[in-house]
């Protein structure tokens, strides 16, 4: 896609010319693939700043993860107090000791990106298989990160 083309040039173009680059974007893929540094400014004030593996997987607060992709659900579910981001591949279907309701099934390529209703939040998994809509599963959750507000 000419998206991807055109991420790829403006990072051989940063590379080749030693260049300060500030790119502004509401896609947090394209800000994850061209930043060395990340600032995520949420409702004009700036919520985060780190490398893209940082805030992805250690977002400092409710809003940073969601706008990343984690599903925000009650810390209770891992014995923690307030609220726990999940990225989806650190939720895995199958076995384990928490069980939801699949409410959704998107298939997404090589996998299936699966939305679980538990306890009344709302968490997605990848899986490899795809489960059916109602079907109660068992699952583990592998990561998580504890959030502030």
């Amino acid at each position: 896609p000419k998206r991807v083309a055109a991420r790829d040039l403006i990072k051989e173009i940063q590379r080749e010319e030693s260049i300060t680059t500030i790119y502004v974007t509401h896609d947090q893929t394209e800000a994850m693939a061209l930043a060395d540094r990340i600032g995520v400014m949420l409702n004009g004030e700036l919520r985060q700043v780190g490398h893209p593996e940082d805030i992805y997987l250690n977002p400092n607060c409710v809003d940073v993860a969601t706008f990343f992709g984690m599903s925000v659900v009650d810390g209770g579910l891992v014995k923690e107090s307030g609220k726990v981001g999940v990225l989806p591949e650190h939720v895995d279907l199958g076995k384990g000791p928490y069980k939801g309701v699949v409410r959704n099934v998107e298939f997404a390529g090589n996998s299936y990106m699966v939305h679980l209703s538990v306890n009344g939040d709302k968490l997605r998994a990848l899986s490899k298989v795809r489960p059916r809509i109602g079907e109660e599963v068992e699952f583990a959750i592998t990561r998580y990160k504890v959030l502030g507000s």
